[in-house]
This record gives C-alpha cells, sequence and structure tokens, in this order.
C-alpha cells in the first residue's frame, strides 16, 4: 500500500480541473445542478418536507447526483472519454453504486434502532414527544451517534470510487473501500473533516445569500422565481462541492492501489 499524499492527491485535481474543467462542468451542470433547481422550484424545501411526493421528487434527484458521482470520478480517474460516455458509465455503474449505499443503511438500521430502543426502554434516554422539542438526553444520544458514524464513515469513503472504477458488486464495492483505507484512517479522516467543512461552508453561504435575495423576491412557494432563486444558488454550491469532492477522492482512489491511471499517463 503506497503512502497517502494529500497534496499529491490536490496537485493532480487541479491538474485535472485545468485539462478538463469544461467536461466536468457539463456533468455538474446536467446531473448535479440541473436536478436541484428542478427539485427546487417544484418542490421546495418547506413543500418537500411535508409532501410525499416532494420527498420521493428530492429520492429521484439524489439517485441522479449519485450518477453524476460516478461519471466525474470516470473523468478524473482516465483515460479521456466524452461527457456522453462518462454519464453513460455512471449509470451503468448506478445498480451496483445503489446497492451498496443500501446495504450501507440497512448495517446503520440493524446497530442503531435497537440500541436506541433498548436505552429509551431503560430510561436512560427520554422519550421525545411530537410538537416539542427533544429531551437533552435524547439530543445527546443522537450526537454521540452522528460523531461515531463520521469515525466508521472513513472507511466507506472510497465506495463512489470503486464503484466507478472497478467492475464489482454491492458487498465487494465495500470490502474494497474498507480493505483501500487500511494504513491510511486518519488521513482520510482528515480529508473527511475538510470536505465537511467545505461543505457546510458551501452551503450555508448560498442559503444566506440565495435565502436573502430569494426572500426579497416574495415567498418561496413552488414555482415562483423566488424559489428557482434559492434552488440556483444552492444547486450551484452542491455542484462546486461534488465535484471537487469527487475528483479528490478519485485521485486518493488511485494512490491507494486503484485501477485507474497515473495523473501523468491520462495527460498523454
Amino acid at each position: 500500500m503506497s503512502r497517502l499524499s494529500l497534496s499529491r492527491a490536490w496537485d493532480e485535481s487541479k491538474a485535472i480541473f485545468v485539462r478538463d474543467g469544461a467536461l466536468l462542468t457539463a456533468v455538474a451542470l446536467a446531473l448535479l445542478v440541473l436536478p436541484e433547481i428542478v427539485a427546487g422550484v417544484v418542490s421546495p424545501p418547506a413543500v418537500a418536507s411535508q409532501s410525499a411526493g416532494g420527498r420521493l421528487l428530492a429520492l429521484a434527484m439524489a439517485f441522479v447526483g449519485v450518477i453524476g458521482q460516478l461519471a466525474i470520478v470516470r473523468l478524473a480517474i482516465g483515460p479521456s472519454t466524452t461527457v456522453g460516455q462518462a454519464i453513460a458509465h455512471g449509470a451503468r455503474r448506478f445498480p451496483a453504486t445503489l446497492g451498496a449505499l443500501m446495504l450501507l443503511v440497512l448495517a446503520m438500521g440493524i446497530i442503531i434502532i435497537p440500541l436506541l430502543v433498548a436505552l429509551l426502554m431503560a430510561g436512560i434516554i427520554a422519550t421525545p414527544v411530537a410538537g416539542q422539542a427533544p429531551p437533552p438526553s435524547f439530543s445527546t444520544a443522537l450526537l454521540v451517534i452522528v460523531i461515531a458514524a463520521l469515525f466508521v464513515a472513513v472507511k466507506f469513503i472510497m465506495t463512489v470510487p470503486v464503484a466507478s472504477a472497478e467492475a464489482a458488486g454491492p458487498l465487494t464495492i465495500l470490502k474494497r473501500s474498507w480493505k483501500l483505507t487500511s494504513g491510511v484512517y486518519w488521513g482520510l479522516f482528515g480529508v473527511e473533516l475538510l470536505l465537511l467543512v467545505a461543505a457546510l461552508a458551501l452551503l450555508l453561504s448560498a442559503q444566506f445569500v440565495g435565502g436573502g435575495i430569494a426572500a426579497a423576491l416574495g415567498q418561496i412557494e413552488a414555482f415562483s422565481v423566488s424559489a428557482l432563486v434559492l434552488s440556483a444558488f444552492m444547486g450551484v454550491a452542491q455542484g462546486v462541492f461534488t465535484v471537487l469532492a469527487s475528483v479528490m477522492l478519485a485521485r486518493i482512489y488511485v494512490q491507494l492501489g486503484g485501477r485507474g491511471e497515473g495523473v501523468g499517463e491520462v495527460f498523454r
């Protein structure tokens, strides 16, 4: 296993942005930004959280976003290809990727739900009441779970790069990610934290600026100009973050024994 070099991964990522920036932008606009705008206009967040149709639309757009990530990883690993071919590749690898993600969610549910039920029944944490603020003990338990999930998530941070680069099934994708992250856990944990900070900064900035402009244009409701403005800001922010994170993780994947080419070979 080669030693993880974040500076090398970042330098390669910057080179890819310069070389294939137009291709990455095209994929991001088609599969990340546009779906977010459509979902935001048709069913703004306040409406989507209360509507079954809105939740289904948000789920569908999330699936499209996963295809976009797979396509971006394909472009970042090489060899060079077209936007259409990268998107087609992402669509082909989507079922296996979805299966891997569902396995992760299922495993989390099997562990977390019985644990919460046991703590509630034992009286260690108080039962939340609908319409009221969650009890401090319940909020603390959720915070501990979230923190624990962040530590576990590092072992599966290579899931999307593996799914895009290798012809593997759902379980093999997760096992491969676990293996690739062995020996470089804390370096990848740092990457995870940096990406989390970047995501929060981008999304909060988009929410603040876009939300302010949208509020000035009127109430945010379905098919309104204000909903269009807010969703456009949020879509661009998510697109920028996803491209940045996907390319960076793709180049880290190559370092950790991936099958992709080195950046010099990609650019030949």
